[in-house]
């Protein structure tokens, strides 16, 4: 892969998970094709803060102008597909509200997640927060966060946000996920 793309797709994305890795092979099958010493490539790619700015014109400290859009994300993420065996594809949250779209609570940015086919996404600070008042009502926040599970088909995660008064995680969440890859068992941690 050209190490600019790879450098532009690291540089607009800051790391919101953590990520835990096993190097067992979980199957008889697995085994034969990964042995004890050799190395498991994984490539994860994560974005985050899409703040529902899907059409963005970015200008750095250097004065370069970088025109970031969710059909560049696409054409970066389907290239990284065609190069690499293992690949998981996050998002680290705050999707949608400051952006254009915010009275939508999410449902167009979650929809296109879902059509780029992510693996998980952790849900940042601002994904409780409901518009347009900012924050709400527990009550709301769940609804809007079912909204986000119904909208999906992947794990949304945060093994670090609990229920103040069931002490139990939020609702329509799981704090981690499992994944197999080419016989090779990965944990993903969500982290808020």
């Amino acid at each position: 892969m050209n190490k600019r793309v790879m450098n532009l797709l690291t540089g607009c994305f800051s790391l919101a998970m953590a990520a835990a890795f096993v190097g067992k092979p979980v199957t008889a099958a697995a085994e034969e094709k990964l042995k004890e010493g050799e190395k498991f490539e994984l490539t994860i790619l994560q974005t985050n803060d899409f703040h529902g700015h899907l059409d963005d014109i970015v200008t750095l400290d250097d004065g370069t102008i970088h025109h970031n859009s969710i059909a560049k994300y696409a054409t970066i993420i389907e290239n990284v597909r065609n190069e690499v065996e293992n690949l998981l594809l996050v998002d680290g949250g705050d999707v949608f509200l400051r952006g254009e779209f915010q009275a939508g609570q999410g449902e167009l940015e979650t929809s296109l997640l879902k059509a780029l086919g992510y693996d998980a996404m952790v849900l940042g600070n601002n994904d409780f927060r409901v518009y347009p008042a900012g924050e709400g009502t527990q009550d709301s926040r769940y609804e809007q966060l079912k909204n986000y599970h119904r909208n999906v088909n992947f794990p949304i995660l945060t093994g670090n946000v609990i229920d103040r008064e069931t002490g139990k995680y939020i609702q329509n969440v799981k704090p981690w996920k499992s994944f197999t890859l080419n016989g090779v068992k990965v944990g993903m941690i969500g982290l808020t």
